[in-house]
């Protein structure tokens, strides 16, 4: 591969390292501008003064890269100050009027995506345009009616969402800032009513009766619940169906992917349209913009039938732009082809860079643009049946050989059965989004017929539900509790690009870098087992609900919890954490008194006595929850701690007394309230 001919590709790594830069940094956008006017203002300068100079290329090339990584900076930047600018007020109920976007899956509350028009607070009216979640009672019956596209009004205090503080544990504040919401509050009954039903644009009304009746369409011939859940994930976009066990099987097979309406349904879509035009051999001018226009027709007709949901609607520019490329410059690097289309979708939203959807799209399809291949060339089967089967496992093993560091980092898993899972599942899917479009169609056209259509969909969907299953149950079929640091994933992905230019130079220097960068990976991963095996330290984590605490010592975690904290919640808190710390065993502690290494943690309960203690000052932290007697008159005589964490639901007036006495005392202060929660290394 000649680096060269791939001038869009540098770009874009060019323009997302600007923009990664600028999340992580968070300069002003006033510094932002200037820098961007000198960098572009020094490249034009310097294209005109160095005529003839050696080192033209050189400076420009470098002056080139500071622009387009200085010009991810401002538009990160812009997109960014947009979304604060776009903030309502906090301490105060607003009224707001918007539309339903979306409906969250929620067990405990009703939730919505809104996308607010206009708010008031007090006399003063502002249009605005921000997303925020709303959160409805179960029991409100009139929030449980709404439906995407509904026009609301309703008073609310909203409040930023607060970012995770517990260790390892998923943000999922960042994810929706990711989305673009900030925001969030709850409604109470009562506070809210409705204004319009379907005020979404034209376009978006056409799409949600067409997602609809897709939907109706299903139900009224598929009797079999998981086929039909299986059915509209994998066409409409609409996972709220599919039970637990086989959502799981799917994922642990690594088939989890073809539940998302994605870039691989629109491929898949479309790629037949594509053969049947390949068919014709004409190659004017009016028969191409013939085909282009209508092979575009086709990919938006397909992201209206499934609802044109955010994902649905970047996966068709990523295609249509790919499709318009191909056809109207033959012969062009799919390489730039790809580039420019996600330099387009990063300049509309520059967040995209840090959805896993958007990277695992652009990063898989470019593992198979550059590694399928080699694969495929491995083997050259002389059976047509052998031959498609080959071509499909190639496709999944080129698609996992970039995506496999991400997959891990973000996942702490990797299904050992991928390759198979896809040999069997892209077939099936290919089938069902073919026979689930004809279905629909027929059905406008002839109702009734479609029938027979439907009963062979859920034929197709029960054979992949069952070879699913089955897969799972496959022994060591997933490798779980898996955890690379960020260094480790930079390694991982420094061997992979030292591998391409071994294979395009053939030059043993990379070769040696690359089995280099391999052995620090090994290295790295070894010495962080062998640390966190000999790790000790205390947490005291931030949640609602009552107290989570575990100390971990040697590979082996003490648990305590109070109040109403479920299993489910403190697997999703604590999990990432055990991996990290590779613990083997969690136990739950009946000891209110915990010691890691020489430190010892007491933790303030309800029938506390420090009597009992046989040393009482040699406590070292000490953990006040929200029990009667909780202040520093019940504690203090007693005891002499070197560090006090306050509980995040401690009362007002008692989080106020441990406050004000902190100024007098010679403690160290920790309220998980305000500052998160509490991690204290033991081993250091």
């Amino acid at each position: 591969m000649n680096w060269s001919s791939h001038p869009y590709s540098r770009i874009a790594i060019a323009f997302a390292t600007g923009i990664f830069i600028q999340y992580h940094v968070d300069i002003s956008v006033a510094n932002t501008k200037i820098l961007y006017a000198s960098f572009f203002s020094s490249w034009m300068i310097s294209a005109w003064v160095l005529k003839d100079a050696w080192y033209k290329q050189l400076v420009n090339s470098i002056l080139m890269v500071l622009s387009v990584v200085s010009a991810g900076v401002l538009i990160c930047a812009l997109h960014l100050n947009r979304l604060d600018d776009n903030l309502l007020l906090t301490e105060e109920k607003v009224t707001i009027v918007g539309l339903i976007s979306e409906k969250l899956r929620s067990e405990s509350k009703t939730k919505y995506v809104v996308k607010i028009g206009a708010h008031r607070y007090k006399t003063n009216i502002n249009h605005t345009e921000s997303l925020v979640i709303l959160s409805f009672d179960k029991s409100d019956s009139l929030a449980a009616n709404y439906q995407i596209g509904d026009k609301i009004m309703g008073h609310v205090k909203l409040k930023n969402n607060e970012k995770v503080t517990n260790p390892e544990m998923f943000d999922y504040a960042t994810y929706l800032t990711m989305r673009g919401i900030k925001q969030s509050g709850n409604v109470k009954a009562g506070d809210h009513k409705l204004i319009a039903i379907n005020a979404l644009p034209f376009y978006m009304r056409w799409a949600q009766k067409a997602s609809k009746f897709w939907s109706n369409t299903m139900r009224k011939y598929m009797d079999n619940n998981e086929a039909l859940g299986i059915a509209e994930a994998l066409l409409i976009g609409q996972q709220i169906f599919i039970s637990k066990d086989i959502y799981q099987a799917y994922s642990n097979t690594g088939a989890i992917h073809v539940l998302s309406v994605s870039g691989l349904h629109v491929a898949i879509f479309i790629s037949g349209f594509v053969w049947l035009f390949g068919l014709v051999k004409r190659k004017d001018i009016w028969w191409k913009c013939i085909k282009i226009l209508s092979l575009l027709i086709l990919v938006w007709f397909y992201a209206i039938m499934t609802g044109l949901s955010p994902s649905v609607v970047r996966s068709a520019v990523m295609v249509s732009l790919f499709l318009t490329g191909r056809e109207l410059f033959k012969g062009a690097c799919a390489f730039n082809i790809l580039s420019v289309s996600a330099i387009i979708m990063l300049i509309y939203n520059p967040l995209y860079l840090f959805q896993i959807s958007f990277l695992f799209s652009y990063i898989s399809l470019l593992s198979i643009l550059y590694f399928h291949p080699y694969i495929k060339n491995w083997v050259t089967p002389t059976n047509k049946v052998a031959a498609f089967f080959w071509s499909l496992f190639s496709v999944s093993l080129a698609a996992q050989i970039m995506i496999f560091p991400f997959t891990i980092y973000y996942f702490h898993q990797f299904p050992v059965y991928f390759a198979i899972s896809g040999l069997v599942a892209v077939p099936l899917v290919t089938g069902i989004i073919y026979l689930g479009t004809a279905g629909v169609i027929i059905e406008v056209l002839w109702s009734g017929f479609s029938k027979y259509i439907f009963w062979v969909l859920q034929w197709l969907i029960s054979i992949l539900n069952q070879f699913i299953q089955n897969l799972s149950e496959w022994p060591l079929g997933l490798i779980k509790n898996i955890w690379i640091s960020d260094l480790m994933l930079i390694l991982m992905i420094l061997s992979i690009v030292l591998m391409m230019l071994w294979i395009e130079t053939k030059k043993h220097s990379f070769l040696m870098a690359y089995c280099t960068v391999i052995l620090m990976t090994v290295t790295s991963s070894t010495w962080a087992k062998v640390k966190s095996t000999a790790h000790q330290s205390m947490v005291i984590y931030d949640v609602f609900g009552g107290t989570l605490t575990d100390v971990f010592d040697y590979g082996h975690a003490i648990r305590t919890c109070t109040g109403s904290i479920s299993e489910q919640q403190m697997d999703f808190i604590t999990k990432n954490n055990l991996i990290k710390h590779h613990i083997k065993s969690v136990e739950t502690g009946s000891n209110w008194l915990q010691k890691a290494g020489d430190k010892v943690l007491y933790i303030y309960h309800e029938y506390s006595d420090f009597t009992r203690l046989h040393v009482p000052r040699e406590i070292d932290i000490l953990f006040i929850t929200d029990t009667t007697k909780n202040s520093p008159d019940d504690i203090l005589p007693s005891c002499k701690p070197d560090i006090i964490v306050l509980a995040k639901n401690l009362k007002p007036w008692i989080r106020k007394k441990w406050l004000n006495l902190h100024v007098d005392y010679p403690f160290v202060l920790h309220d998980i309230a305000t500052e998160g929660a509490f991690i204290y290394k033991t081993d250091n």
